[in-house]
C-alpha cells in the first residue's frame, strides 16, 4: 500500500484509499487512482486472498459501468503489472496536459 501511495504522488496521480473501511460501504475497492480523462479502481488481495460477495459485486457494477477495476495481488508488485498500469495512467494524464 505504501509503495502503491507513493509511486501515485511520484506520477502525480489522485490516489484515494479509505484509512479505515469500517465506516465504508462493504465491498467498495481499495484503491481509486485518477488520471486526466480516466481512472482505475483495484482491490487489493494476498497471493491467496478471494474477495468477498460485497467485492464482486462492486466489481461487477464498476465493469458494467464501463470502469477498468481489477484486484492486485503482491506478485503484480514484482513482476511490475502494477507500476507499469500507473505509469500508463499518468501517461494519459501528461498527454492530455498537451491538448
Amino acid at each position: 500500500m505504501k509503495r502503491v501511495k507513493r509511486l501515485c504522488r511520484d506520477l502525480k496521480l489522485l490516489a484515494y484509499h479509505t484509512y479505515d473501511s469500517r465506516q465504508s460501504p462493504p465491498g467498495y475497492p481499495d484503491w481509486h487512482i485518477v488520471g486526466r480523462g480516466r481512472s482505475i479502481f483495484r482491490e487489493c488481495k494476498t497471493e491467496m486472498g478471494r474477495t468477498t460477495k460485497d467485492q464482486d459485486e462492486w466489481i461487477a457494477r464498476l465493469r458494467d459501468a464501463g470502469h477498468d477495476v481489477d484486484v492486485w495481488r503482491p506478485r503484480d508488485w514484482f513482476n511490475g503489472r502494477i507500476q507499469q498500469e500507473l505509469i500508463a495512467l499518468a501517461r494519459i494524464q501528461m498527454r492530455s496536459k498537451s491538448d
